[in-house]
């Protein structure tokens, strides 16, 4: 009897070890599962903050990209006609201008670069400029052929620049 007692002591003193060192490893376990999860989601708070930000500032780009692409002169009938000097003029201005550009305000940006070297004569031999050249605004023609010369840019309000 003594002996069956003594293994059946063994075998409960046994078994409660286990018991507490499982309980002990589903505890670590557990606080290791609770701390990744607070870490990824304080990385996911972080990258949503991160994003809206960025869509924020997007958003503002965007409308002045399309404000700048809608440059031109329109004709009589009310139609846009875009030309050399507004592609080039609005590129200039969306090289300066943080965030994603759209594929137009791209090559826009693309023009001015490629422009940029020679635009005194390109805008000279342009159907505008040869326009100008020809009222006697020849002076007119070579001031818009200077880059970085002023640090405002006129904006239409109800109409009129300002």
């Amino acid at each position: 009897m003594k002996l069956a007692r003594e293994i059946n002591l063994q075998r409960g003193a046994s078994w409660s070890v286990t018991r507490r060192r499982e309980a002990g490893v589903l505890l670590v376990e557990c606080l290791i599962y609770l701390s990744v999860w607070s870490v990824l989601l304080g990385l996911s708070f972080a990258a949503f903050y991160r994003v809206w930000d960025n869509a924020t500032r997007l958003r503002r780009s965007a409308a002045d990209i399309a404000r700048v692409l809608q440059a031109g002169e329109r004709w009589r009938d009310g139609s846009l006609r875009p030309a050399f000097e507004d592609w080039v003029g609005a590129g200039a201005i969306l090289s300066h201008l943080p965030g994603m550009l759209s594929p137009e305000a791209h090559a826009a940006v693309a023009a001015y670069h490629s422009a940029r070297q020679d635009l005194a004569s390109l805008l000279k031999r342009c159907s505008s400029g040869k326009e100008l050249i020809q009222r006697g605004f020849e002076h007119d023609v070579a001031l818009a052929s200077s880059l970085d010369i002023s640090a405002c840019v006129p904006t239409l309000v109800q109409g009129r620049e300002r």
